[in-house]
């Protein structure tokens, strides 16, 4: 009987680790997928502001894209 007692004992304290272990596997994976979200998020923004800045350039014939991108260097 005491030997089934330290095998429950036993088990119970893996079945503790596995569970804590699988929940910061579940935190870390979540953690990720809300990186990829803002990070696809703002490559989205990104791409929209650089197509629109083009299509100004396109309009706009007396500055190339050259031009703004050296502008764009000595703001940053």
């Amino acid at each position: 009987m005491a030997v089934l007692h330290e095998r429950i004992v036993l088990l119970a304290k893996q079945w503790d680790e596995i569970h804590l272990q699988t929940c910061q596997r579940r935190k870390r994976i979540a953690d990720k997928l809300n990186e990829w979200s803002y990070f696809g998020q703002k490559y989205k923004e990104m791409s929209d502001w650089l197509t629109e800045m083009e299509v100004k350039v396109a309009q706009n014939g007396e500055h190339s894209i050259e031009d703004l991108l050296h502008k764009l260097r000595m703001v940053s």
